[in-house]
């Protein structure tokens, strides 16, 4: 698969000014006249859908539409997924495998996604989910002609046989998705923080890596939803690694 990988921080020059406010109109001109639905439906989920909202408050102005997608579902559907995102972070207490029942449950959830997308999603628009029970209504949106994204907050640190178990069950259901984002967190060699969201596309065969420290989110995840507007319906002709210049951002 082919990556590139972009970095944001401060500017520091008028070049990157310069850089920051091209960056900052290729992602206006992507996103703008569709609505970006943040989609939730366990606790955290719906927090990082509120998150996301904000990060792209900033585009507002450019006609970037943002909007909150709640996803509902049974209590014990809700205590499947809880479980389930629990076990993709390796920190599920006492673990049940997943098995016939809840592939029933999700099943049957995967079924009635329409009613959750068809009121509000149009075609071209946008919907990040971002936990494994909103991750149900993925072949819906597609049907729509939106784009589907999946969201995962994983560890710095390798995981291991929980979040192998929960990733085999889930791949049955969530293989419809153009885009699986991919975010999280690592000490740098300074010793503060760097955090790292990523974009794979299957159908394309390439993946695209933010990379910025305490600022720059807003346009580190902006960018990285115009890089998924532009490659997540490219069928794969093979590639290289790319690695682009640095873009700064406040």
């Amino acid at each position: 698969m082919s990556l590139e990988t972009e970095r944001f921080g401060v500017p520091t020059s008028s070049r990157a000014e310069r850089l920051e406010a091209f960056e900052r109109q290729r992602a206006v001109d992507r996103l703008a006249g569709r609505t970006v639905w943040c989609a939730g439906a366990l606790r955290r989920g719906r927090e990082r859908a509120s998150e996301l909202r904000q990060r792209l408050g900033w585009a507002h102005d450019g006609g970037v539409d943002t909007a909150r997608l709640d996803v509902h579902g049974s209590e014990p559907l809700r205590e499947a997924c809880t479980q389930l995102e629990s076990m993709l972070n390796d920190v599920a207490g006492d673990p049940l495998a997943p098995g016939r029942a809840e592939r029933a449950l999700y099943t049957e959830r995967t079924a009635s996604a329409e009613e959750d997308v068809a009121p509000s999603v149009r075609p071209e628009d946008v919907v990040v989910l971002h936990d494994p029970l909103s991750a149900a209504l993925a072949h819906a949106v597609r049907e729509r002609g939106g784009h589907a994204l999946w969201h995962v907050r994983i560890a710095a640190t390798p995981c291991g046989a929980l979040s192998e178990e929960a990733w085999i069950f889930l791949r049955e259901f969530t293989s419809d998705m153009n885009a699986y984002l991919v975010s999280w967190s690592a000490r740098g060699r300074s010793g503060g923080s760097v955090h790292r969201i990523a974009a794979l596309m299957p159908s394309s065969g390439v993946g695209f890596v933010k990379e910025f420290s305490d600022r720059g989110e807003d346009l580190a995840w902006s960018s990285l939803l115009a890089d998924v507007l532009e490659h997540d319906r490219v069928e794969c002709v093979g590639g290289t690694l790319h690695v682009r210049p640095t873009v700064a951002a406040r």
